[in-house]
């Protein structure tokens, strides 16, 4: 069975995936490639989560053993909408100058770029106690792509 070290260092949660021809145990690897003083868990592969999406806020407990911190994930999913809105508020910039140009109404390209704007600042995001709850904060109506 395939395994990983993991490891907590500066915030982050490390990954290691040792060379099976390196002529290293497991631990051996662990060894020389944590760093000196840092705990360090073996585990198989297949105790990683397969949804990378959130890879960003993987975390590990006290005992190692990983877990998603969601201050984080609340962090990547209002990342990911940012990303997301860029090319419709671009758009929306466009429409609202050709609209100032030719004297139109702008009331409502202000309102859904200022709807767009706030959209990562939602309440639904803070109060998510999962992912899962997470992916399902997206504005379809906007037509930003992307979410669940």
């Amino acid at each position: 069975m395939e395994k990983a070290i993991v490891y907590q260092q500066s915030g982050k949660t490390v990954i290691l995936y040792p060379v099976s021809n390196s002529g290293l145990t497991v631990e051996e690897t662990a060894i020389k490639d944590v760093p000196t003083g840092v705990a360090y868990k073996i585990i198989n592969v297949s105790e990683l989560p397969t949804d990378r999406e959130f890879r960003n806020a993987w975390a590990c407990d006290s005992e190692l053993n990983l877990t998603i911190d969601m201050e984080k994930a609340r962090d990547v999913w209002r990342d990911k909408i940012r990303i997301a809105r860029k090319p419709k508020l671009e758009e929306l910039d466009i429409q609202y100058m050709r609209a100032q140009e030719a004297g139109e109404d702008t009331s409502a390209i202000v309102a859904t770029k200022n709807k767009l704007r706030d959209f990562p600042a939602k309440p639904e995001i803070t109060s998510a106690s999962t992912v899962e709850e997470l992916k399902v904060i997206w504005d379809s109506d906007l037509d930003i792509g992307g979410g669940e």
